[in-house]
Formats: structure tokens, C-alpha cells, sequence
């Protein structure tokens, strides 16, 4: 699936349209795509969003943009820190000291991070799906799925702070592409069985992600816009972990002694 840009042009407006598969018919008066005219119409595929001068609906636009905000503020919702809390614990002095589901596996046990982990994903998943059911280019759904990590990590409910995207980045990408979500569940679940380290468990399943993405791709069962995404978070969750890699190059990383 491809993403395109087509850009209409009439004697009374300008209409700038993106677009992506599949193709049904979008009939248009003198079109030009790039150098290309298409005189009498064209065939493009369906609409994500509008920008039109000079009269003519904008709620294309406006949806997707309040849908991107709602993806934010849903992100934003700090769920292991509410669960934490309901445990009578403060995550933020508590354990790791960061407000992620793993931190209240260890402080809370785990009926808690089960709901913590639960609302992580829900948070991240459920404004993909709408923006999918909504029939957004995978273009405008990564951008979607892009703002729910970023309330995740940079809540403005915690002061532009935040979780380290795992869950909710996770998923994200379960949501988008199932076959590279699944490959990076059982990794995090055999490295953290053999190591009860959280963050090596979370870094092997972005590795693992990030390398089902490219398979998938030059497979072409990937739209590009997944894989960059995929890709993207990836690079987040290594760099919003480079706390914890510094404390296992010195030996000092948290390891769960219990978990149950």
C-alpha cells in the first residue's frame, strides 16, 4: 500500500488531498499529479484529510487532527501510576522510580501490573483502531499511534514525563501489524524468563521487532509508513532505556526477585 499526495487544482479553489490505497473512484474536475494531467477526473484512493481554500468541508482535516490530539491525551492518562497509587504506593519513590507497568509489577505485585499493563495498551491500541476504522492512510494512523507513545512518555499530567513507551509503543504495533508485534511478545517473555531483567526483556523485543519490520517489508506485507514507525519506536525505546543500559554495563540493574 502506497501513500499518495495528489494535488487538484480548479478555477475557483485549491484542494490538496492525501491519499492511499485502495483505489476507488474519486471523480475530480483538471487534475494534476506532479507533471501528470488528468483531465476529466482521476483515480485516487480514499481520503484522509482536506485543506481547502475558497470555500468547500474541512472536517476531513479537523477529525484527523482531534483525533491525533485525543491519541495524545489518551496516551498522556498515567495508568500504572493510578493503579500504583490505588495499591497505596508512589512509583515515582518506589522501586525503579519509573511510572511504567514493570515498576508496578515490582512495588504492587502482579494482579496490579495487570491492570496497569492493561490500560498501558488500551491507551495506545483503541485510538489506532479508530483511526484505522475511520479509513486513515497508514501514513495518518502512524501519526495516530505516534501521539499516544508520546503522551505515554512526556505526559502532560506528569510534567512531560513519563513511561518508557514498551507497552503502549507495543500496542501500537500490534494494533498496525500483528506478525511484527507477536515475534517481539516472545522474546520479551523468553529473555525476561531467563534473565528477570525488565529492560533487557523490553530491548530484545524492540531488536526483534525492528528486524520482523524489515523482513516484512521487503516482503511487501508491510506498508513503509508501518516499518518507519516500527523502526521509530524502536529508536525511542533504546533511547529512553539508556538509563538502564548504563546500569547493566556496571552490573546495578534491577532484577525481579519474585514474580508472584
Amino acid at each position: 500500500m502506497n501513500t499518495y499526495s495528489t494535488a487538484c487544482f480548479t478555477e475557483s479553489r485549491f484542494s490538496r488531498y492525501f491519499l492511499s490505497d485502495p483505489y476507488p473512484a474519486f471523480p475530480a474536475p483538471e487534475c494534476w499529479t506532479s507533471n501528470l494531467r488528468f483531465p476529466g477526473g482521476f483515480t485516487c484512493g480514499t481520503m484522509v484529510g482536506a485543506v481547502i481554500v475558497d470555500g468547500g468541508p474541512m472536517m476531513p482535516t479537523i477529525a484527523s487532527i482531534a483525533l491525533v490530539l485525543l491519541a495524545y491525551l489518551s496516551g498522556s492518562i498515567p495508568f500504572s501510576l493510578l493503579v500504583a497509587r490505588a495499591w497505596g504506593v508512589d512509583l515515582r519513590v518506589s522501586g525503579s522510580g519509573n511510572v511504567g507497568a514493570a515498576n508496578v509489577w515490582r512495588t504492587c505485585g502482579f494482579s496490579a501490573f495487570a491492570l496497569a499493563m492493561g490500560g498501558d495498551m488500551l491507551k495506545g491500541a483503541l485510538p489506532t483502531i479508530a483511526a484505522q476504522a475511520l479509513g486513515l492512510s497508514p501514513l495518518a494512523v502512524v501519526i495516530v499511534g505516534t501521539a499516544a507513545m508520546l503522551g505515554h512518555t512526556r505526559s502532560i499530567f506528569l510534567g512531560f514525563r513519563g513511561g518508557k513507551a514498551v507497552a503502549t509503543g507495543g500496542s501500537v504495533v500490534l494494533t498496525l501489524a500483528p506478525l511484527v508485534a507477536l515475534p517481539g511478545l516472545a522474546a520479551w517473555a523468553v529473555t525476561f524468563g531467563i534473565t528477570r531483567i525488565s529492560a533487557v526483556a523490553s530491548l530484545t523485543a524492540a531488536a526483534v521487532c525492528g528486524i520482523a519490520a524489515a523482513v516484512l517489508l521487503a516482503l511487501g506485507m508491510l506498508p513503509p509508513a508501518y516499518a518507519i514507525f516500527v523502526w521509530g519506536a524502536v529508536a525511542a525505546i533504546v533511547f529512553l532505556h539508556r538509563s538502564n543500559i548504563h546500569r547493566l554495563r556496571t552490573g546495578t540493574e534491577n532484577r525481579f526477585e519474585k514474580l508472584f
